[in-house]
């Protein structure tokens, strides 16, 4: 049986009609869970034009078994109210036919399919990936109309799991909370993060003394829902203490806030100390920019379960987050700080680097807990899900 798979992402196509996760970090790598249950995979999605000839081949989306089902292309909500029509007629004429469909939510494309799968009384199931209340929180997303979003996105998710035939979160009980199924239907969780065993550090980063110590976050720049404002203020509260040591910021990711953020980290003390280098790839790079950190961070305004954290655990680092999302299900509650709090992070950050012993076994307990996010273990309950998906056709 073939999955259509509706996804907001944005893919990029280019003269020679490959298609790319440029703006993601969708590729035919993370579809391979999938093509072991399912023949083929149709995923609607919006797809920009690249002029470049050729791309990364490590980024590329479709192949023999994966191919895209382009709807008319949009940025935001204005964009997408010129051609919602358009957009939404087209994505009834893809789920009309007898494949299976999963619609990964919150996003336009997703909440879309989910409606007009429920128009004509069709199962679907759904991926619950992230939390719209916090996605259009303060200070999370610059808009005039944040607040009706936010409103207006907490109930259009509700109503998509509430009336879906199967669901997989990716946390295992914050999502669940606020966007419960209906009774009785099948729901699990499974991070949409998977390690391969072979990513895993061989050992976890062991404290050093230094003079300068480098801390790594890793996020989209198209909004602000990482909080890399809030961490060039740590950055620079850190290195007014007077300490003897100072410490070095590097954030990974582009998007239409980089230049803005750049501006802002230029007008502190501390500019020479924070990169924000855009995007990296392939992930080759991005390891290799894990492997020189001390310290992760992910202080963000809103979450599902982030991959960038897993991620830098699986490498063996150290890491301080938020207590939104899926966050606290991964972290210690002693390395957890509150949002838009830069006084916390920096203070958090100060306490790890000058305890040594508290460094070695935060990052051990990283390594040991990012084992879990393997292959294996995760597949398990997601191939129960796309089991259930498969069975809404013959039942």
């Amino acid at each position: 049986m073939d999955l259509i798979f509706a996804t907001n992402a944005r893919f990029t196509k280019t003269p020679d009609g490959k298609i790319y996760g440029y703006h993601t970090a969708l590729n035919r790598k993370t579809f391979e869970h999938y093509l072991l249950k399912f023949d083929n995979i149709k995923i609607i999605a919006r797809v920009e034009r690249h002029k470049d000839e050729v791309l990364d081949d490590s980024i590329r989306v479709d192949s023999d078994r994966i191919s895209i089902l382009e709807v008319p292309y949009f940025i935001g909500p204005s964009q997408y109210l010129k051609k919602a029509k358009a957009v939404r007629s087209a994505i009834r004429s893809f789920i009309s036919n007898d494949d299976a469909l999963i619609c990964r939510v919150p996003g336009t494309l997703g909440r879309i399919a989910a409606y007009e799968a429920m128009k004509i009384k069709r199962k679907y199931g759904v991926e619950v990936a992230a939390d719209p209340y916090d996605v259009f929180a303060p200070g999370s997303f610059k808009h005039p109309l944040r607040r009706f979003l936010r409103i207006i996105g907490t109930y259009q998710l509700r109503k998509v799991v509430k009336n879906a035939s199967a669901a997989i979160y990716v946390t295992k009980y914050q999502l669940q909370k606020r966007y419960p199924v209906s009774s009785g239907i099948f729901q699990t969780y499974a991070s949409n993060v998977i390690l391969k065993s072979e990513f895993l550090a061989h050992a976890p980063k062991s404290f050093t003394k230094k003079t300068i110590y480098d801390l790594i976050s890793v996020g989209s720049l198209d909004q602000l829902y990482k909080a890399p404002d809030v961490l060039i203020q740590a950055v620079e509260i850190i290195n007014n203490k007077g300490l003897d040591f100072k410490v070095r910021l590097t954030f990974l990711g582009s998007g239409k806030y980089r230049n803005s953020l750049i501006s802002a980290k230029n007008s502190g003390s501390s500019s020479d100390l924070i990169d924000f280098p855009g995007a990296v790839k392939p992930f080759s790079k991005v390891v290799e920019y894990l492997d020189n950190a001390d310290l992760f961070l992910l202080v963000s305004r809103t979450e599902g379960l982030p991959r960038a954290l897993v991620e830098g655990m699986g490498r063996g680092l150290p890491a301080i987050g938020t207590l939104i999302g899926g966050i606290p299900e991964l972290l210690e509650e002693r390395v957890l700080v509150p949002i838009n709090n830069p006084t916390e992070v920096a203070n958090k950050v100060i306490s790890i680097l000058q305890s040594p012993d508290l460094y070695n076994k935060l990052a051990e307990r990283n390594l040991e807990f990012s084992k879990d996010f393997v292959w294996d273990k995760l597949n398990e309950r997601r191939f129960r899900f796309y089991d259930e998906v498969i069975n809404f056709k013959s039942n």
